[in-house]
């Protein structure tokens, strides 16, 4: 597979600052004797502030990114991030991502074309492409279901189409590739004419230990949680800070043996939002987002790493990116979280699971993870083998085998 060349598409990528584009850097930046060039959206088409933090890191793997800029109109449009477009907002840049692919495949060979998504669009332009260049192989990767998200609402004709449009994409795309075994299962019910599983592999998100500084956990006398990323949908602070907050007025936790740090772009929200705590001053700490190689080195700072999902009535699917990162920084978890991928992971981990909608539940892990600390037994998970599957070197290796059979027919 020496000198494998690959166009990738991803509008997700640094210095676009999202989960999505951190995973993907990470991933596929892990390919060896693989020459990547990428095709991706500026950050100027998103709301959040560029993050700058990886872009060496990009420049060492892959062998040009080119950045899409949409005109002024389509910019405006795609910083709304809750548009009822289908599959999403980036369709409106599908044109543009269609021609200067087009330019690059008819210019020079390559053996492979990988498309990514968040956000599905990209597919769309996958699949134009495949029919225009039939003998390149194809692979799609997927970080969510694209029909059947249960965290997506229907919107009449569109959702239809982007139904449609889903199947034409599993139908022609060669290989494709889910994080969790739970979404490769949607995909094959969705698509119950095609053999999905037999083209499709499971491969995780990835976490890269060259990108932590490699601390030792600290030897603060109080116990520190840290939380990263940001509140939305049906993802909520409240169900810790009530928990929080009868812990205080129980006497349990005050500000000599516990904080929770949160470093959220949402700082103003979230602080208006603690105004109403004034028991929790001190306790929780609401901090403005920072970079992502300065969370990677914040996580290890950190005692015990906090992730809240939003509430499910089946268990979930998802693989959050962010608990891959917390798996590398080799500490403690403690999730909020209802049953399914994140809960199963966190168990795994010998972390502490709390159901999301029971305030109790909560306060009991908390208490559990205030006597450990107090006992000394919550410190380094380095030792634990376990998190290496989701070590970029073991997740890119995974990738290699599927591309080796989709351009070798191995």
């Amino acid at each position: 597979m020496a000198n494998t060349k690959m166009l990738l598409l991803s509008y997700c990528f640094p210095p676009v600052a999202s989960p999505e584009s951190f995973v993907t850097a990470k991933t596929m930046g892990g390919l060896r004797d693989v020459d990547i060039d990428v095709i991706a959206a500026e950050p100027s088409n998103f709301r959040e502030n560029a993050d700058y933090s990886l872009v060496d890191y990009v420049a060492e793997r892959f062998s040009s990114v080119e950045l899409l800029q949409a005109d002024f109109l389509r910019s405006v449009v795609l910083s709304f991030n809750r548009l009822p477009l289908r599959p999403d907002r980036f369709v409106l840049l599908n044109r543009l991502a269609y021609l200067r692919a087009k330019e690059k495949l008819e210019k020079q060979k390559f053996d492979v074309l990988f498309t990514r998504s968040q956000y599905h669009s990209s597919h769309l332009v996958g699949l134009k492409l495949k029919r225009k260049f039939p003998g390149t192989p194809w692979v799609a990767s997927f970080s969510d279901p694209w029909v059947s998200n249960p965290y997506e609402k229907r919107v009449p004709i569109l959702s239809n189409w982007s139904d449609r449009t889903s199947r034409k994409v599993v139908e022609f795309a060669d290989y494709l590739i889910f994080p969790t075994k739970g979404i490769q299962d949607i995909f094959c019910e969705n698509n119950p004419n095609l053999d999905v599983f037999a083209k499709s592999k499971v491969v995780p998100h990835s976490y890269d230990e060259a990108l932590y500084p490699n601390k030792s956990i600290s030897n603060d006398s109080r116990l520190k949680f840290a939380y990263f990323g940001n509140f939305y949908g049906a993802r909520r602070l409240e169900p810790i800070l009530e928990a929080l907050s009868f812990l205080v007025r129980s006497g349990e936790i005050s500000e000599r043996n516990f904080v929770l740090q949160i470093y959220s772009s949402g700082f103003d929200a979230l602080g208006i939002l603690l105004d109403g705590c004034s028991e929790l001053k001190g306790i929780v700490e609401v901090k403005k987002n920072v970079e992502h190689l300065d969370a990677l080195a914040r996580m290890q700072d950190a005692d015990i790493l906090l992730l809240v999902e939003a509430p499910s009535k089946e268990p979930s699917i998802f693989l959050p990116s962010k608990l891959v990162d917390y798996i590398g920084a080799h500490r403690k978890i403690f999730s909020i979280t209802s049953e399914g991928v994140s809960a199963e992971l966190t168990r795994e981990f010998k972390g502490y699971c709390a159901n999301v909608d029971d305030k109790i539940d909560i306060c009991r892990n908390i208490r559990k993870s205030l006597s450990d600390h107090k006992s000394g037994i919550i410190g380094d998970l380095r030792s634990n083998k376990r998190g290496r599957r989701f070590e970029v070197g073991c997740v890119s290796d995974m990738l290699m085998e599927v591309l080796k059979i989709v351009i070798q027919g191995k």
